[in-house]
């Protein structure tokens, strides 16, 4: 099954399937089990992660899981990338693909490997 990027209010038309969703971390639960992002619409979506974050995360996160609710997701791999990585405002998000422009060569951190992209 080809997993889909979706955007925070394309959630509740894709319960129960896999999906791709790129969000800004707003906040990390106090045990690192899971992570409140802004979609690139300025949804809210709750993620529940696979193990525990215990590190500092001031960026973006491209989490790939399963969609639970309209607002949840859960969590089997994702990719942080610092805030570092982005020029201000210089990423481009269409409604089916998030489009990265001007990394600026700062390796990101992959919390698993992703066997199909």
């Amino acid at each position: 099954m080809k997993k889909e990027r979706v955007n925070g209010q394309d959630l509740a038309q894709h319960i129960g399937e896999e999906a791709i969703l790129l969000g800004e971390v707003k906040e990390i639960n106090p045990l690192g089990k899971s992570v409140q992002l802004r979609a690139p619409d300025d949804t809210i979506v709750n993620v529940t992660l696979p193990t525990p974050i215990n590190e500092y995360c001031d960026g973006y996160l491209e989490v790939w899981g399963t969609i639970q609710s309209k607002s949840t997701m859960s969590c089997f791999s994702y990719v942080f990338f610092p805030r570092t990585m982005f020029k201000k405002h210089e990423y481009i998000f269409s409604r089916r693909a998030a489009i990265h422009r001007s990394f600026n060569g700062t390796s990101c951190i992959r919390q698993q490997e992703v066997e199909s992209v």
